[in-house]
């Protein structure tokens, strides 16, 4: 797998603040599914995540010139992450509702248990499993996304696994259950 490093980031962020569209390009191509996946994962639709990848790299060639070192890939997923949240807040009428457009299709049932899983935690917790399980990030790099300690987000990952394992254990369970009646 080709991993994106946050050196190589920082030199496509230093690019882009220079005028040089060739660092957005390199971002896009790096970074472009996970910022949709990420977005994807706390909005639940594909068009809002769609929306928001596009905004990020709006805000990105704003304020580019405005990053000040530091993990140039946490700053970027900081971006996604306030703008998925604010397009969150912003439906309210769907509030109690993340999944609400079909998401995984249901024929794929592995998706759909992963899908109950997800949705057993906290939202914020669901954001520091796919930063860390689905998209790699560091504990540090969690950290400075959400605005957790690093201990906080290694504690909140821990649990939110544990949580999600005993979610699909308890589905697995019932379904064992509804064969052996059946």
């Amino acid at each position: 797998m080709n991993i994106f490093s946050g050196a190589a980031c920082a030199a496509a962020l230093r690019k882009i603040a220079a005028g040089d569209m060739s660092g957005r390009e390199l971002i896009y191509e790096k970074m472009g599914r996970q910022i949709y996946t990420f977005a994807l994962g706390i909005l639940g639709s594909e068009a809002e995540a769609e929306d928001v990848m596009q905004e990020t790299f709006l805000r990105i060639m704003d304020h580019a010139g405005t990053w000040r070192g530091g993990q140039a890939r946490a700053w970027i997923m900081a971006i996604t992450r306030n703008l998925a949240l604010e397009r969150l807040r912003g439906r309210r009428a769907f509030e109690g509702s993340v999944r609400d457009d079909g998401y995984f299709p249901p024929d794929r049932i592995e998706k759909d248990d992963i899908e109950r899983a997800l949705d057993s935690v906290s939202r914020d917790d669901r954001q520091i499993v796919l930063l860390r399980a689905v998209h790699r990030f560091k504990y540090s790099e969690i950290s400075k996304i959400t605005g957790y300690s690093e201990e906080a987000a290694r504690k909140r990952y821990v649990r939110a696994i544990e949580k999600m394992r005993k979610t699909l254990k308890g589905e697995h369970d019932n379904e064992r259950t509804k064969e052996n009646k059946g």
